[in-house]
């Protein structure tokens, strides 16, 4: 769904440097290789021969983010929805990331802001955001975060009984939407942590009566980007809108909530085959591809592999405004069987006069990041190396065990270009044996691990090299990051137009706020 803004720039990006990407994927492959797709900016970094030179002056790890993209990807799934004449509002989830100018390019652009936080509200508050512009959508909501909700006015989705008596010590309630759970998707509850079960609409009418709160949407929470669950749980949705409605609740709108999937991967073979082999390892057919042969959410029953892997399904189709697309022209039923019609999910939303609502993080930030960090140290074990980062696991993770995709090897010959630097590489011969290892990082524990597949070095690592981790700017900068140890959390910077340069944060506190080009 990424691509730069000027499509002739792009291409001619992408031929000028094809070559030299190339070239770069040579010195780190997986065991089962995952190429990782790579934007045409990304490879113009990596040919700047200024990487290293940044982690000095910065520190390693940093954040490289790139917003311009986001501009792309808003404008992708906002165009979808206006192809089907559908009233559709689309709505940035800030905790994908922390960058501000994430944050201001979404509201320049006419998004609204999806906050979790009172942290996340004040910024977007400052950041210029309008009251009405902004949903909070926070798991846990104190009395501060509500008393601010109600302040300001802010569209604020109610999770709980609690939640709804905690407004009734505001004279004002802010405006409000409840969360929803429980669709039943193939004769299975689709169970969740949030919101009210649908068994308990009856019940939930009758306490939000008591308290005299009108409600003005639907919102619901899924896990995964299933298309058939979202359909499933929209087209229920639609018959609790109408319940909602013939109760006296003016409902303007139905939220879906996230899950808009990202394509990770260049080559959906690639990800066939490392579960293939993963398997094997596991049963003990082949060398381990991850260490101490981790099974990353697996399990072995006898002599099959079971389970679901704890890992974002990095090749998938579609993604993006496919995926929204094809979710909208599902043909709707209605959910008691009794009428079937030509209509899509889509055109029903139309005829109930309904907005549907959407708040993406990981795809509205495809292709606008990556991390990078430097070697610190190489070391032997057994029959495989331990590649020392200065970094730590936190700084690149989310709650799945894995990204799996490849990270970018670039070897370090300060202000020489890529290409200098790998005849560097080429021509020390201490350096240029083969090897097979893992990358670590800088916490005092034996867990400690960037990645957990085993990568291939054909011209092995020297420290100073650096490692650039593709596509990180969605979660996977942020969302676990910690300064333990008392460790600076990692700096992120804006990559304009081949420049890089530092400028203070107007606010210190926020240790990693974004820094701007002078």
């Amino acid at each position: 769904m990424s691509s730069t803004a000027n499509p002739d720039a792009a291409d001619s990006a992408s031929s000028n440097h094809r070559e030299g990407e190339n070239d770069f994927r040579k010195h780190c492959v997986g065991l089962c290789p995952l190429d990782a797709k790579v934007e045409p900016w990304m490879v113009e970094a990596i040919s700047s021969g200024t990487l290293a030179e940044m982690i000095q002056r910065h520190g390693s790890p940093l954040h490289l983010i790139h917003p311009d993209l986001m501009r792309q990807n808003m404008a992708s799934l906002v165009q979808c929805g206006r192809e089907r004449l559908l009233d559709f509002r689309v709505f940035y989830a800030m905790k994908a990331n922390k960058c501000s100018a994430f944050l201001k390019t979404a509201i320049d652009q006419g998004l609204g802001v999806d906050v979790a936080s009172l942290q996340e509200l004040e910024r977007a508050l400052e950041a210029g955001a309008k009251a009405n512009d902004i949903v909070c959508t926070a798991a846990v909501k104190g009395v501060n975060l509500l008393r601010r909700c109600s302040q300001q006015q802010i569209l604020t989705v109610i999770d709980n009984d609690d939640e709804i008596i905690s407004l009734q010590s505001f004279t004002t309630p802010p405006p409000i939407a409840i969360r929803i759970s429980g669709f039943h998707c193939d004769g299975q509850p689709l169970k969740s942590r949030f919101g009210f079960d649908v068994s308990e609409i009856e019940t939930l009418l009758m306490t939000l009566d008591y308290h005299r709160l009108n409600v003005q949407g639907i919102h619901f929470h899924l896990h995964g980007a299933s298309i058939q669950q979202r359909v499933e749980a929209l087209r229920q949705s639609l018959v609790i809108v109408e319940r909602f409605r013939s109760a006296g609740h003016a409902i303007r709108f139905v939220d879906m909530g996230g899950g808009i999937p990202v394509g990770y991967l260049d080559q959906e073979s690639q990800w066939d085959d490392f579960w293939i082999q993963h398997g094997d390892a596991m049963l003990d057919r082949r060398d381990a591809i991850t260490h101490d042969n981790h099974k990353l959410g697996r399990h072995i029953n006898g002599n099959r592999i079971e389970g679901v892997p704890n890992v974002y399904p990095c090749f998938k189709g579609p993604v993006g405004s496919l995926w929204l697309g094809e979710l909208l022209d599902t043909p709707f039923e209605n959910v008691d069987s009794s009428m079937s019609s030509r209509s899509s999910i889509g055109n029903e939303f139309i005829r109930l006069n309904l907005q549907l609502r959407c708040e993406p993080g990981r795809s509205l930030l495809d292709g606008c990041g990556v991390t990078l960090a430097r070697v610190e140290f190489r070391k032997r074990r057994e029959d495989r190396w331990l590649i020392g980062l200065a970094m730590n696991h936190t700084q690149c993770r989310t709650t799945h065990d894995e990204h799996m995709v490849d990270p970018i090897l670039i070897p370090s010959a300060m202000g020489t270009t890529f290409r200098e630097a790998s005849r560097c590489a080429s021509n020390d011969e201490a350096n240029d044996q083969p090897i097979d290892g893992y990358l670590v990082g800088a916490y005092c524990t034996e867990t400690d691990l960037i990645m957990l597949r085993c990568l291939h070095f054909p011209k092995g690592v020297r420290v100073g090299d650096i490692v650039m981790i593709p596509n990180t700017a969605g979660y996977w900068m942020h969302m676990m990051e910690s300064p333990s140890h008392q460790m600076p959390l990692a700096k992120n910077l804006i990559w304009s137009t081949g420049a890089l340069d530092l400028t203070h944060s107007s606010a210190p506190t926020l240790a990693n706020e974004c820094h701007t080009p002078n």
